[in-house]
């Protein structure tokens, strides 16, 4: 689904609650700002929940040697830290493709 699609399903979901109207400009704003939330609370060292859907959080990499296929030495890699992403609630239980 891109990002404009699922504006559009936001937006149609939305009006089928009735009880108050958003216009897709509104929805893509409001994406916007979940974003700009969710990166800033990571940048910050912080977990990010959304519940029932994900769960973002830093994982620390420890520093280990790797040995480079082009220059035929063995480099350090330095330790460093990668954003994470654990399925959470009804999500797990839907099925992949393959």
């Amino acid at each position: 689904m891109t990002q404009a699609e699922l504006v559009k399903n936001i937006t149609e979901e939305v009006k089928k609650t009735n009880e108050f109207v958003v216009t897709r400009d509104e929805t893509q704003t409001y994406l916007k700002c979940i974003q700009v939330a969710v990166l800033n609370a990571i940048a910050d060292g912080e977990d990010v929940i959304l519940p029932g859907l994900v769960k973002f959080y830093l994982a620390d990499i420890p520093a280990r040697e790797h040995y480079s296929v082009h220059t035929k030495k063995k480099e350090l890699i330095p330790a460093h830290q990668i954003v994470k992403a654990k399925i959470l609630g009804k999500l797990k239980a839907v099925p992949s493709e393959g």
